[in-house]
């Protein structure tokens, strides 16, 4: 598969050529061999035992090997095409954002922690920028909604995804892929298997990826969008004795990217003037630049004891850096504004009055232990369960750096109005460090009370404690070079002060579930659960009024509902699942860019709001049509909403406002995915062609709380633009491959966002600036591979 990018492409003549070439040497060579007559049986390990999926009381999207390599999915971040209720976002590795069923964010600040866990073989990966990786030699992904407290832990209230990697073959094997695209874009795979004898076996696999930007600089000449990445995993399993197996998986990615950057727009009180720009098209002046590496170790051992019970050791430990680079008021030009008494205006430039070229650098690194034992019953009697100890230490540091510069052609400078105090950089830097340590102990399982009937109960005590250690300092910020007698820090009120502080939290998370058998493959249930989310600090720039009022928030909780039913029907050529849910959370904790009252200052807060409240539900339906003809389908709706949020906002009069009703940021009501895939054999070359077509929608949503202001702005200039907003967004992915009887080679053509879809979307207003972000346009290329 081939990810590339470019503004409105029409597909190449090459790819249009060889595409009719396939398709019309594969209808003309089409012959009878094998149909499938069943569709492939799903076994997950969503409740840390592998179990078939329909026996899980719990509402999972499970995407196996085969169907990664049919849909062509590369990145997590694509997964959420397939899946309903689930999104995942952000431009850049520090912000990505994963909502299941509405709820989610991002934990681009080290005193704040996400709702979505993200496991690899059962390992968390860490905050936000551990996130979003590359699909490496998966042999499956899953996708587990609603609370998993129990099971899964802490920071978990939304839901989980586990990404299960295969393990070393037996034999001597490797899988060699190339992909080649437009916007210059490659990726070339590597997988070796190679056994070290009858007991021990290795595997490698290594992904390189390259790509061209797709948003182009119109100061820098440069392109936002340009990928440039590298990972690497390392696997040894050893049987160490017919009872004992013991697995070590060493991981590696790097990635250099220059990422794409939001068009500014300005609306002050003397018109916009920074020209009309197209699509694909910025003014930033500093190239937008993430460089982040991840590397991590596991070691597991898994003992088979004495009458079917098992014991595990799961050990991990995990870094993560990243440093990002950013051009904050994206090369914005200002017009002339009238220059207030004692002192010029603060909208003239973003966040720093009158200077320009304000760049952002953010630096970001984790260092994280994690120790679990489990201990599992048998499974083939009435009662089975699963007991576990838990660890998990994490040293978080960050760094964060607002640099700005004067502008000798700023309208004040060039007009003479100001003298222009010299070529002066200035620097307003936040630091700190948040150690975390956490202990839990669990014991979940399930009982058979009758032929029919099973009762599920769980639960987790948790102990963590946080110490921060954070200095705001803006000494350097900005000093009063221009003689107004008063510094631009001292107009937005930006603290000077130390944070030394430590704070604890303990939970109980609980959940109950009753299944019963509605036929040999089908199970009706009901399952509560409960979670919860920590308490921390709000370790970003702070102004005055935001450190007096107090950067520290509480634990959040949840309780959740789920009615349910799944199951495989005529002869498993059929397998559905629909699952109802409603979930409380109380203290629900809120990240959000807050104005001051007067509209001058302004700061990134997080708070408690009172309760949210989330209700829908989700239906997935996969259907062997005819032989070798296979329909996906799936819809999510969804109603997520502010329960109680007094002082959420601001009105246009600067007064509080309570965001009851209001929509929850980023949360679709509706949710669909489509999918029609065709196997045709090709009896001529012993091969089987594929065609695979996939439709994904997703509704509008809000980029903010307050979504009863109105959807669009006026700028100065008169003209209107959608504000915290996007509009419903579609997706159309196609695949034509062939692949030889015994798997041994294979190739593709694919594109995905034939339409050319541009989801942009229009951020926050802060001081009077719009930033648009354009999203990943039209993409396609050629795929082809060899298996040993």
């Amino acid at each position: 598969m081939l990810n590339s990018n470019a503004p409105a492409p029409r597909i190449a003549n090459p790819l249009t050529q060889l595409s009719a070439a396939v398709c019309a040497g594969v209808l003309c060579l089409s012959g009878q061999v094998q149909a499938q007559e069943t569709l492939e049986e799903i076994v997950v390990t969503a409740q840390k035992r592998e179990q078939s999926l329909v026996d899980v009381p719990i509402s999972v999207t499970a995407m196996s090997a085969q169907t990664l390599e049919q849909t062509g999915v590369r990145r997590l971040q694509e997964i959420a095409e397939y899946v309903p209720n689930l999104q995942i976002g952000g431009n850049s590795g520090r912000d990505t954002t994963v909502q299941i069923r509405g709820v989610g964010s991002s934990s681009r600040n080290i005193g704040f922690d996400s709702r979505v866990g993200v496991y690899v073989d059962g390992v968390y990966t860490g905050q936000s920028p551990a996130s979003n990786q590359d699909i490496l030699d998966l042999e499956r992904v899953e996708v587990l909604r609603g609370p998993q407290g129990t099971l899964f832990g802490k920071n978990n209230v939304a839901g989980a995804i586990n990404m299960i990697t295969k393990k070393p073959a037996q034999e001597f094997g490797g899988d060699v892929r190339v992909e080649f695209g437009n916007l210059d874009s490659r990726r070339v795979t590597g997988i070796l298997d190679v056994p070290l004898g009858d007991t021990v076996f290795t595997k490698l696999s290594v992904n390189d990826i390259a790509r061209d930007g797709f948003v182009k600089s119109l100061n820098t000449g440069n392109k936002g969008g340009e990928q440039d990445s590298t990972t690497a995993r390392f696997q040894l399993l050893a049987d160490l004795n017919s009872d004992l197996e013991m697995n070590l998986a060493l991981d590696w990615t790097k990635l250099d990217d220059q990422l794409s950057r939001s068009r500014r727009r300005i609306a002050n009180n003397s018109g916009q003037i920074e020209p009309e720009l197209n699509e694909f098209e910025t003014l930033n002046n500093v190239d937008f630049t993430e460089d982040r590496e991840l590397k991590g170790m596991a070691l597991s051992f898994d003992w088979a004891l004495n009458d079917g019970y098992q014991a595990k050791s799961i050990s991990s430990y995990r870094e993560t850096a990243i440093d990002t680079l950013s051009d904050l008021d994206a090369g914005a030009r200002w017009a002339e504004s009238p220059l207030p008494p004692g002192f010029p205006p603060l909208n003239i430039d973003f966040a720093f009055g009158i200077t320009s070229d304000v760049e952002l650098r953010f630096m970001e690194e984790y260092k994280q232990f994690t120790q679990e034992f489990q201990l599992l019953s048998p499974t083939d009697g009435d009662l089975r369960w699963v007991a576990g100890l838990y660890y998990y230490e994490q040293e978080g540091y960050s760094e964060r750096d607002a640099i700005s510069h004067y502008d000798p052609n700023h309208p004040f400078y060039a007009s003479g109005r100001l003298p222009w105090p010299g070529d002066i950089t200035y620097t307003l830097r936040t630091q700190g460090t948040v150690d975390t340590t956490s202990y839990a102990a669990y014991l979940n399982g399930e009982y058979d009370l009758g032929e029919r009937w099973t009762l599920g109960l769980g639960a987790r005590y948790t102990k963590e404690d946080k110490d921060v250690d954070y200095t705001m300092d803006p000494s350097d910020a900005a000093p009063d070079v221009l003689g107004v007698g008063v510094t631009l820090n001292a107009a937005f009120r930006f603290a000077n002060d130390r944070l030394l502080d430590n704070r604890s939290d303990t939970h109980l998370s609980w959940e109950g579930s009753l299944r019963y058998d509605v036929s040999e493959n089908s199970n009706a249930y009901y399952r509560v659960s409960t979670g919860f989310k920590s308490g921390g600090y709000n370790l970003d720039f702070i102004t005055i009024d935001a450190w007096e009022a107090g950067i520290e928030f509480d634990k959040e909780e949840v309780i959740s509902h789920e009615l349910g039913i799944k199951g495989e029907v005529f002869d498993n050529r059929l397998s559905y699942g629909l699952a109802l849910f409603y979930a409380e959370y109380e203290d629900y904790q809120v990240q959000q860019f807050l104005e001051s009252a007067d509209g001058v200052a302004g700061a990134a807060v997080i708070g408690n709001a009172s309760e949210v409240e989330t209700t829908g539900l989700e239906f997935e339906m996969k259907a062997l049509l005819m032989p070798n003809l296979i329909l996906d389908f799936a819809v999510g709706l969804l109603d997520a909403k502010y329960k109680d949020f007094p002082g959420g906002d601001r009105d246009n009069n600067g007064n509080t406002v309570n965001l009851k009703g209001n929509r929850l940021p980023g949360s679709p009501e509706h949710t669909l995915n489509l999918g029609l895939q065709y196997y045709l054999p090709v009896e001529t070359f012993n091969a089987e062609a594929l065609f695979r077509i996939d439709y994904a929608y997703s509704g509008d949503v809000f980029g903010g709380g307050n979504n009863r202001e109105e959807k669009t702005r006026r700028l100065a200039d008169g003209s209107s633009i959608d504000y915290r907003y996007i509009k419903d967004r579609r997706s159309l992915n196609a695949r034509i491959g062939l692949k030889s009887e015994n798997g041994n080679w294979y190739g593709s053509i694919w594109g995905r966002n034939l339409t050319n879809e541009n989801d942009y979307f229009i951020g926050e207003d802060i001081f009077g600036t719009y930033g648009t972000l354009d999203s990943l346009p039209r993409t396609y290329g050629i795929e082809v591979g060899y298996r040993l």
